[in-house]
């Protein structure tokens, strides 16, 4: 007879990339938006020096100022990153998903900070399920960054799940991955791609969600507005202003379809 397992009620994602301009700031956004749509609002810890996601969701977000860490001591990164795990007891103590945006770079000092705290393995004694979330553009350098940053998370957090997101943004655009395959050989790359779970934030033309983005306004705030009230952002009239709100409504829903990737995890046992 087989063991029955525990349910996963909330995640932990931790979005990690090795460069900037990957999209990691706009698919916490979107995440936040997907699980805001579904009346479950998550928490949030943002240890970027862009601090977008405390700008739109405040009351929701915890700030590490990571640009202020003192590289010369040895545990200035390990009380920096113990936000991180306060924050974790908090959401399992409410059942509440939680996505962590990382700083460009700071990838295998993040997931070295996740293996040492044995945070996976904590994570799943409250109930959740931990899963890395790497974004990549379609140029070959991201995807050797997402390739080598899957490959460290599963020699130090086994027990984590990967996720890549494929970032279509702006333009939706065909991924090359002979380059990848050339330095990791084939049967790695497809190895990695068949064995951890994928999933594409579509495309939108940046002339419609980039004039939004630059307001520091969410998706859900552009999606619910009066059409009047964005009228001087978009510098538009309120039909236009009506196109691109039901635009970005169709961006999000595409994104909310390809989330069920992530949802998926709820139900897997590894």
């Amino acid at each position: 007879m087989e063991a029955i397992m525990d349910p996963v009620v909330w995640l932990l994602l931790v979005i990690v990339a090795g460069r900037g301009g990957i999209g990691k700031s706009l698919l916490a956004n979107l995440l936040t938006t997907t699980f805001l749509s579904a009346d479950r609002p998550p928490l949030l810890v943002q240890a970027d020096i862009q601090h977008r996601l405390d700008a739109l969701y405040p009351d929701i977000t915890t700030t590490i100022n990571i640009g202020q860490i003192d590289q010369e001591d040895p545990l200035a990164l390990a009380r920096a990153f113990a936000e991180i795990p306060r924050v974790m007891r908090v959401g399992a103590a409410s059942g509440r998903d939680q996505v962590i945006d990382t700083a460009a770079t700071w990838h295998v000092p993040i997931i070295r900070y996740c293996a040492e705290i044995g945070l996976a393995e904590q994570v799943a004694a409250l109930h959740g399920k931990m899963a890395f979330l790497l974004p990549t553009t379609a140029d070959s350098d991201s995807l050797l960054l997402a390739i080598e940053a899957a490959q460290t998370i599963e020699a130090l957090v086994p027990a984590a799940s990967i996720v890549f997101v494929r970032n279509s943004y702006p333009t939706k655009v065909s991924f090359d991955v002979s380059d990848v395959t050339n330095r990791f050989g084939k049967a790695e790359v497809q190895r990695l791609l068949n064995e951890h779970r994928q999933m594409v934030m579509p495309a939108i033309s940046p002339g419609i969600w980039g004039i939004f983005e630059r307001a520091n306004l969410s998706p859900t705030a552009v999606i619910t507005a009066d059409p009047a009230e964005l009228m001087s952002v978009a510098a538009a009239d309120v039909d236009t202003v009506r196109i691109m709100q039901r635009r970005v409504e169709k961006w999000v829903n595409l994104f909310i379809e390809q989330a069920k990737q992530i949802e998926a995890l709820r139900n897997v046992q590894e």
